[in-house]
């Protein structure tokens, strides 16, 4: 046994060395990367060493120490980038990119001061849960983050609210005055200080946990529905914790002129949605997500980028298209040519659905309709979660109310609705539940008050869509 283990622990003496040696060769790549401005992840890298310990009994083990190395050594290679707990949805190292920064990292950790002071950055952002012990860490504070008593960035051990100077800004740009306003902010933690700062009126706090008088329980809510604002300043509904239900419904809140949740992913949170459903204005954390950005990355490197440019830019690039509507509506085909347009991604649920031979008439051979609209359903609950695609859907995908609420949270569901003449004259029997114009016009009956719920834009003429959806984009949030 002590010969056995005499050769352990040479071998771990030989192990540790070469793992010294082996993240001190890496930080010097990482320092080439930061220098070249070349991304600190390269996946195809890590995945073919990873297919080295295949021949290996104990694979697994190995890997997975390696996933670890791999992780550690992207750390230390780290000079800017996003500090949190558990921020898989977040976008921010798009939007660096957008800037032209390639090195941004996200930083997951449970110990934000151990890996402020294991780290080697120039410059991070914080976010949920460490702005407050952010703005404790820092030896010295700018005015935003004495202010709201909150830092979201960091340069050179100096804190900053980018949240607070964005929200300004923002505010501003589109002529927002709260004075004499009656505002409700859901949330009491280090963003809703951003936003009460920012909007510069007392507000009220729609809280779990009260903790001080200007606070009342979110279930009270009905009593401050005449207010003018609402901010939610809650993770609510963050990916992957996605909810379909808000945390109240506001068909008693009559007097709304904004509704403003900094939930940016989903695009369309479940206010956002609740908000839409009673035709209020509203706007989601995606230009604050990139206003703040925009601020740190000035902090950062000294340089400006036109911020408009890049809030335009992502919102397109981020928000899936998708087409619904009747059988030969054209779905497909105008797909087809949004995809290249618009560079998105592809997705025809119907072609997806035929090459696994769950498409309608192969289902219908041996199966109720109601087996191929579970497929249907699951296929698109693939897709509703992502971003930047052009998803042409069946006609029936309106039967599934949860197909229908997964594909709103990132998309712009525009309904196709020519003529029924035209649909009619498209007709070529390849359809197995239409047969004859009857079948088309009664399915078309059957559906459109679907259709008209689910839609964010109608299309009747097929020739001014890509005019439609411009002017959809630059209208919606301005």
């Amino acid at each position: 046994m002590d010969k056995i283990r005499n050769e352990i622990d040479l071998i771990d003496k030989q192990i540790m060395d070469l793992l010294n040696k082996r993240f001190q060769l890496t930080n010097i790549i990482g320092l080439y990367k930061n220098e070249n401005n070349l991304p600190i992840l390269n996946q195809e890298r890590e995945e073919e060493i990873l297919r080295k310990a295949d021949i290996y009994p104990n694979s697994n083990a190995i890997q997975d120490i390696y996933r670890f190395i791999f992780k550690e050594s992207r750390f230390y290679q780290t000079q800017y980038g996003l500090i949190g707990k558990k921020i898989p949805y977040s976008l921010s190292p798009l939007i660096y990119q957008e800037f032209g920064l390639n090195t941004y990292q996200i930083i997951e950790t449970d110990d934000f001061n151990k890996t402020m002071s294991q780290g080697h950055f120039k410059g991070v952002n914080v976010t949920i849960p460490y702005k407050s012990e952010a703005y404790k860490y820092c030896q010295e504070l700018d005015e935003s983050a004495i202010k709201t008593k909150v830092v979201n960035t960091i340069v050179n051990n100096k804190g900053y609210n980018t949240d607070y100077l964005a929200l300004k800004a923002i505010f501003n740009k589109y002529h927002l005055d709260f004075t004499n306003s009656k505002v409700v902010i859901i949330g009491n933690g280090a963003t809703s200080r951003s936003v009460k700062e920012a909007i510069n009126v007392d507000p009220i706090f729609l809280v779990r946990t009260k903790r001080s008088d200007n606070e009342y329980l979110i279930s009270d809510y009905e009593k401050f529905s005449d207010c003018d604002y609402l901010f939610n300043t809650t993770p609510y509904g963050t990916y992957p914790d996605l909810k379909n239900n808000p945390l109240f419904p506001l068909d008693k809140f009559k007097n709304l002129k904004l509704v403003f949740d900094v939930v940016y992913n989903p695009l369309n949170s479940p206010l956002i949605l609740e908000a839409k459903r009673h035709n209020l204005n509203t706007m989601n954390g995606l230009e604050l997500l990139i206003t703040q950005a925009y601020y740190s990355y000035q902090l950062f490197f000294h340089e400006d980028v036109n911020l408009n440019e890049v809030i335009q830019k992502m919102t397109k690039n981020l928000y899936n298209l998708v087409l619904i509507g009747p059988s030969y509506s054209g779905k497909s085909t105008l797909a087809r040519k949004l995809r290249t347009i618009f560079n998105k991604k592809l997705v025809d649920i119907d072609e997806n659905l035929k090459a696994e031979n769950h498409d309608l008439e192969t289902i219908l051979k041996t199966q109720p309709e109601s087996i191929f609209r579970e497929y249907e359903k699951q296929e698109v609950l693939k897709y509703a979660n992502s971003f930047n695609n052009i998803i042409a859907t069946g006609g029936g995908v309106v039967l599934s109310e949860e197909a229908m609420a997964a594909l709103k949270r990132n998309s712009i569901i525009i309904f196709l609705n020519p003529s029924l003449d035209t649909l009619i004259k498209r007709i070529d029997n390849t359809r197995p539940l239409i047969k004859n114009a009857n079948d088309l016009i009664s399915l078309y009956q059957k559906r459109l008050p679907l259709y008209q719920k689910y839609h964010d834009l109608e299309i009747q003429d097929e020739s001014q869509i890509v005019e439609r959806i411009n002017e959809y984009f630059n209208n919606q949030w301005s």
